[in-house]
């Protein structure tokens, strides 16, 4: 059995099922070997830019995280400051009810650092965080029986601090939150003169908390204990990257269009890489 193809009128060439299929393998190697051209050519291309792009990044984020800057304008849809409603932690001894979390301030980048690999439609981004302090009130639900009388017992790094006696079942919290490491990538997509960001995932690590319990108007000295507030699933730390993502992506996106002028760098061969 064959196939004719038209070649020019009145002229048919007859094909076999064989000849089809060597001619079809010809045209994906074809399109392989100019597809794997145009990729090397755009690594290469890349490489040579990357260095200084991240650098000017960094920069860039150093001068503008937390501050007014690169000419961009974030549209505000919610209190930037304000964490969640109402927070639930389990601490084996008492259990926590904190209500209007509030950031007091956004936090400052310190030695941030950029990998931005476009050919693989990525960036990623690390940097350590100055302190932040959460302000919010909180309920304990605990035992009379398990409270702690004891000074000499009251050791946070044994005991929860909300079981001692002095605390209050109701009052107010400080949470100083530091050492805290930012981390995560960015998808980036080659789009017009320069490149636009996609979806994030980013992650808090290596925070240590410490707190300040007092109830105002009681007249008597907060209570100070070092505590750990994350719990196995959803945590304070998932809800604290909101804000600094909402901080973060404007400020990155800001960065793409004054640093990276795709044009400029990749020429004409920018068509094909697209």
């Amino acid at each position: 059995m064959g196939f004719g193809i038209r070649i020019s009128v009145g002229q048919v060439v007859r094909l076999s099922i064989a000849d089809l299929f060597i001619f079809a393998c010809i045209s994906i190697l074809v399109k392989l070997f100019i597809f794997t051209d145009t990729v090397r050519e755009f690594q290469d291309t890349w490489a040579d830019v990357q260095r200084p792009l991240e650098n000017a990044i960094v920069s860039a984020l150093k001068e503008s995280y937390g501050y007014r800057g690169m000419n961009v304008f974030v549209r505000k849809t919610r209190d930037p400051h304000s964490i969640a409603t109402g927070y639930y932690h389990n601490d084996i001894q008492v259990r926590l009810l904190l209500s209007n979390l509030d950031l007091e301030n956004l936090p400052y980048l310190w030695m941030p650092q950029v990998t931005f690999l476009l050919p693989d439609n990525v960036l990623k981004i690390n940097a350590s965080l100055s302190k932040m302090i959460v302000h919010c009130k909180y309920t304990v639900f605990r035992n009379t029986t398990d409270m702690i009388y004891d000074a000499n017992e009251q050791d946070s790094n044994l005991n929860s601090p909300f079981r001692f006696q002095q605390v209050q079942n109701t009052g107010d919290l400080a949470i100083s939150i530091e050492a805290c490491v930012l981390s995560g990538f960015v998808m980036t997509l080659l789009d017009g003169p320069s490149v636009n960001l996609g979806i994030s995932s980013l992650e808090l690590s290596k925070c240590r908390f410490s707190f300040e319990i007092y109830k105002q108007g009681l007249g008597t000295p907060p209570v100070l204990a070092n505590y750990d507030l994350t719990n196995d699933g959803l945590n304070i730390l998932n809800l604290l990257t909101v804000p600094l993502r909402e901080e973060l992506m404007p400020k990155l996106q800001a960065a793409m269009f004054s640093y990276v002028n795709t044009t400029a760098i990749f020429g004409d061969h920018l068509a094909n890489i697209r």
